[in-house]
């Protein structure tokens, strides 16, 4: 599967044809034949928000799961608010993504402080944001994390062994599908379905995984001048191009 939208939308449509019902966290148990669309957003907002208006256009619904960790956006910023925002919009719903390596590494490793922690995330996301967060995903999860089945009071851990026992799990990390994800959807005896997919990977072109990075890396220095000019210089000043020869 290339990582299009177009191939994308073809998957959603795949999807339908099939009789699944598009389902969220909290309303899979309503029908027989149920997928469940999350997205990890690891990197990307502006990308995340991109997927999210596409998914909009198919009246397919998915779970976007925000990183307030991340080394690559600030979750708190008002750029990253308003695409928050925008992914709501669009119809979705916003989750945690928790990385507990920012706490605890395998010899500190514990199961109640590792809640403690998610809950703590959970209420900050919700206190800066507004929004009612529901589900939680794992970035990156160690094998002690996911052993342990952790239940949390008021919110549904999407790696719980439900749904990786009473759903069939399928996932795009790191730019390939681990399964054949067409023979998955196909697949007339798979009743539950739980998709993972990372909106930084998709483009309305096909893009190897190196082209990818390269061009967020590229975008990325535009973006930072443009940060410079908007927040630091005055409104009649242009930054000159650091790559270009010095002025004399």
């Amino acid at each position: 599967m290339d990582f299009t939208y177009a191939e994308y939308g073809r998957l959603l449509e795949t999807i339908r044809s099939k009789g699944y019902s598009i389902d969220g966290y909290n309303s899979h148990y309503e029908s027989r034949r149920t997928v469940i669309l999350r997205h990890d957003v690891d990197v990307s907002l502006e990308k995340a928000v991109d997927m999210a208006k596409f998914e909009g256009q198919w009246g397919a619904k998915a779970t976007y799961f925000i990183l307030i960790s991340s080394d690559f956006y600030n979750v708190f910023s008002r750029h990253s608010l308003e695409c928050i925002e925008k992914i709501m919009e669009y119809g979705h719903e916003i989750g945690l993504h928790f990385d507990e390596k920012k706490y605890f590494n395998a010899e500190t490793w514990d199961a109640k402080e590792i809640i403690k922690k998610i809950i703590w995330e959970k209420n900050l996301l919700e206190e800066m944001t507004g929004i009612k967060v529901n589900a939680v995903s794992m970035h990156t999860p160690s094998a002690k994390t996911l052993e342990a089945d952790l239940q949390i009071p008021g919110l549904i851990n999407s790696y719980s062994q439900k749904f990786f026992k009473e759903f069939r799990y399928i996932s795009d990390s790191f730019h390939r599908w681990r399964d054949n994800v067409w023979a998955v959807v196909e697949d007339e005896k798979t009743e539950k379905l739980h998709i993972l997919t990372h909106a930084f990977w998709y483009n309305e072109e096909s893009l190897t995984r190196n082209e990818e990075i390269c061009k967020y890396i590229e975008n990325g220095t535009k973006y930072r001048y443009k940060l410079i000019e908007d927040n630091i210089l005055p409104p009649d000043m242009k930054l000159v191009d650091c790559f270009s020869e010095k002025e004399s």
